[in-house]
């Protein structure tokens, strides 16, 4: 009797997302919608799953294919609640999907954050503070919202997000209490996005600030904020870059910020280019004016004011006053010192620009309130006009006394011309008894 060997059971092989899956777990870290349908529609998955001895998803299944009627298709809903039955199962297959930019990621996380799930709503968060994917614009008033939510379910990250967002509010007790019992449970291993990275980076930056100030009785400590600082700067973060440079530009180890700031050009930080040129100029380097045209481009509102200067005075550049004037209104709508003075010295000359005594006055009044480096060139340039207005009026004085009668459109144009106004060129008209009509 001839015995016939038994055959080897053929294992059923499935794939999804590009790689072959002999685990439910590996399924879910690469699961696709449109590679799971067919395999339900055909059977292929209730065959895998017994297989694999996942008898719980095999007996929902196959309770679900028998009550099926119509076409038997299987909809984007019915797949997702059947293989993600919890919140959290449904933000983890969000987030991969999210990973390879795919435009549903973002309705799945709403559906899990309406479910109150803090992970969801931080990596909302994520999505409208840092605007990496999905085509979404910055929304910072709604990344703050949902952080703050994350935060009060106590989501690690989103205490740090949201107390970096508090930080930059000038709410530093606050943000102080979010990060600092928080940020010491990360590192960089914890990062499993690109914007887990960046939240951890911020935090760090912001809690440097907070100990670099001594803010709200929380004790001064420039090493720890240094360190606090690197880190940052380690992580990826451009202004931590800058601000170490700054730190040991004011040491006076200027190789070593040189290094920082450079590396901070290098992640095009606009502050950066600001710096460089400062530093530039005081180590007697060229292409200064090169930095503050850069900084001034990519929105550093210092840059815009040194740019302005430096195309107003012509130094290093062709003098453009008409451009200066452009990047001195844009400064000064940024509220950057120095800008209404510079604007106040347009008016009050004329230069690219019809000229306006009494708006330059007013200008230089706000520099002079605010009592900065521009103080003294503010109350100067003042004294100037007001010199200046008293020589216009006796040489517009002068003139009058020729004159027994006159127009009054007569007296308005010579008063125009030495810049006197009309009521103050009518009372001298009487003082020296000049009838106008």
């Amino acid at each position: 009797m001839k015995l016939i060997p038994k055959a080897k059971p053929v294992r059923i092989r499935i794939s999804s997302g590009g790689k072959e899956h002999s685990t439910l777990q590996s399924l879910l870290e690469c699961f696709r919608v449109g590679d799971v349908r067919p395999l339900l529609e055909n059977g292929v998955m209730l065959k895998w799953l017994n297989q694999i001895g996942e008898s719980k998803l095999y007996v929902k299944i196959k309770s679900m294919s028998e009550g099926r009627t119509g076409t038997g298709k299987w909809s984007d809903s019915d797949i997702l609640s059947l293989f993600f039955d919890s919140s959290d199962k449904l933000v983890g297959y969000a987030e991969n999907a999210y990973l390879r930019s795919e435009s549903g990621a973002l309705d799945l996380l709403q559906e899990a954050a309406e479910m109150a799930n803090s992970s969801a709503l931080y990596r909302l968060g994520c999505i409208y503070y840092f605007a990496h994917n999905l085509g979404v614009v910055t929304d910072a008033e709604k990344a703050e919202e949902y952080f703050k939510g994350a935060a009060e379910l106590n989501h690690p990250l989103a205490r740090l997000a949201y107390g970096f967002i508090l930080c930059d509010r000038g709410l530093y007790s606050k943000a102080y209490e979010l990060i600092n019992n928080t940020l010491d449970k990360f590192s960089e291993k914890d990062c499993r996005m690109q914007d887990d990275r960046q939240v951890i980076a911020r935090a760090n930056y912001s809690l440097a600030e907070i100990y670099w100030d001594g803010n709200k009785g929380v004790p001064k400590s420039s090493a720890k904020a240094i360190e606090l600082f690197r880190k940052s700067a380690e992580l990826g973060y451009p202004r931590a870059y800058t601000r170490l440079g700054i730190i040991y530009w004011k040491d006076y180890e200027t190789d070593k910020a040189w290094e920082y700031l450079e590396k901070a050009r290098e992640l095009k930080d606009p502050e950066s280019f600001y710096q460089l040129g400062l530093l530039y100029d005081e180590t007697g380097k060229p292409d200064s004016v090169v930095m503050f045209q850069k900084a001034a481009v990519c929105g550093w509102g210092e840059g815009m004011l040194k740019w302005g200067e430096c195309l107003y005075l012509g130094r290093g550049i062709r003098k453009d006053v008409q451009q200066a004037i452009k990047w001195f209104e844009r400064a000064y709508e940024n509220g950057i010192d120095g800008a209404a003075y510079y604007l106040g010295r347009c008016y009050a000359e004329g230069e690219g620009i019809i000229q306006n005594i009494d708006k330059a006055k007013d200008l230089f009044d706000e520099e002079l309130q605010k009592k900065n480096s521009y103080y003294k060139s503010a109350s100067e340039a003042k004294a100037n006009i007001q010199k200046q207005a008293e020589g216009e009026i006796a040489t517009f004085a002068s003139v009058i006394k020729s004159y027994s009668r006159m127009s009054k459109n007569d007296l308005y144009t010579i008063a125009d011309r030495y810049h006197v106004p009309h009521s103050e060129a009518e009372s001298i008209a009487r003082k020296n008894r000049v009838k106008v009509s």
